[in-house]
């Protein structure tokens, strides 16, 4: 084996071994959805959320653009889902609609 390459680490928890941190008792692990293997899917899915937020907030697209120090039309690409938002732009977006980043993550759906 390379030196360069690295075995993902694992320790003993309860007599078992884990490749991955353990949940936190009571939390179970979901499958995989579409939106996490379809770029696309989940940049409509977002763009959805950003645009109910910002309206729920009562803002134009032009006032979150000054709030975020972004482009009015950068904001509408990322509610049209045509553009795939970056994680600092998630972050400046949630402080502009001052809510939590996960407020424009959490429960994505695909589709309608």
């Amino acid at each position: 084996m390379s030196a360069n390459r690295r075995l993902p680490q694992t320790h003993q928890s309860g007599g078992r071994q884990s490749g991955r941190d353990d949940l936190v008792a009571g939390d179970e692990e979901e499958p995989p959805g579409p939106l996490d293997r379809d770029a696309s899917a989940a940049s409509v899915a977002f763009g959805r959320r950003l645009r109910e937020l910002r309206r729920v907030h009562g803002l134009s697209q032009e006032e979150l653009a000054d709030r975020t120090d972004m482009r009015s039309n950068a904001i509408g690409r990322l509610e049209r889902g045509s553009r795939e938002p970056r994680l600092t732009t998630i972050l400046r977006i949630a402080h502009g609609l001052d809510v939590q980043p996960g407020a424009l993550l959490d429960d994505l759906r695909a589709g309608a």
